[in-house]
């Protein structure tokens, strides 16, 4: 059964967490030293969070779109997922994927949300169980979906109707970084009971990359991708490879300091686009 996300009530969701969480984050677990890499004899190249490469194809992928079109945005990775902290493919089974996507939206009068509920409908399938939000940034609305896991596979896809001009640009983040940290540690959290882990790695807590497949047009979208930057991360975004200096990521912050380059945006879902009439 198809579901069209339209005028679903609207929740606050506070997502500070999610912000604070960078590439360098705190180590939760419990083994500590020697004892742990023994168990997990893998070079780390940002910590030992399972940082999960999970793919994000948009359909049609291009710049521009007329009124009335319509979007696309699917997954379909197998549970041999690559990691890329220990930058190895591991096996984990039954992971409760469930990302947020939130669509920002500028025009002649400034950031808006992108509409979502009305405007520019998402439909998509009830089997993933959506979830109308209203983010904690006043600029977006969003939607939770999760992810299907059958056949050793992970699906997810959605679509949205074009139907309000203006330049955009998308944002996902998983739940699982909104969830207390010590909670998850603890065991407290039910949902990620079953997750089944092959790495034998002690401990392991996770980070979802969604990545853009293709181009995500950065460039084309520089004043939306710096207003993503500074009004929702708070000069935490970045793109892999760059430096404090970079046009559109670098720069200083609100306290006249450089910022901090914590979230890589290739890790965010973050794709630019116009709709025009």
């Amino acid at each position: 059964m198809m579901y069209s996300i339209e005028k679903t009530p609207a929740y606050l969701l506070v997502v500070l967490l999610a912000l604070l969480i960078g590439v360098s984050g705190c180590d939760p677990n419990h083994v500590s030293g020697e004892d742990y890499f023994e168990q997990c004899p893998y070079e780390l190249k940002y910590g030992r969070f399972f940082y999960m490469s999970v793919p994000v194809d948009v359909t049609p992928h291009q710049v521009s779109y007329s009124i009335g079109d319509t979007i696309s945005f699917s997954i379909e990775i197998s549970d041999t997922i690559f990691c890329n902290s220990r930058e190895e493919e591991f096996v984990i089974r039954e992971f409760p994927f469930r990302p947020l996507f939130e669509l920002y939206r500028i025009h002649e009068e400034g950031f808006t949300s992108g509409l979502l509920e009305i405007d520019n409908p998402v439909i998509i399938d009830t089997l993933h169980n959506p979830s109308f939000q209203r983010s904690s940034s006043r600029y977006a609305g969003g939607f939770f979906s999760s992810l299907i896991y059958e056949n050793n596979k992970y699906n997810l896809s959605f679509h949205i109707i074009l139907n309000i001009p203006g330049r955009y640009v998308t944002n996902m983040i998983d739940n699982v970084e909104l969830v207390d940290a010590h909670d998850f540690t603890d065991g407290l959290l039910p949902q990620y009971w079953p997750v089944v882990n092959e790495s034998d790695c002690p401990d392991p807590r996770y980070l979802v990359n969604y990545e853009i497949n293709g181009d995500p047009h950065y460039e084309e979208f520089a004043v939306e991708m710096t207003f993503l930057d500074e009004e929702v991360y708070k000069g935490r975004l970045y793109a892999l490879g760059t430096d404090h200096n970079d046009p559109i990521w670098g720069g200083l912050n609100e306290f006249g300091s450089q910022e901090g380059m914590s979230t890589p945006a290739e890790w965010r879902g973050i794709f630019g686009f116009e709709v025009v009439e």
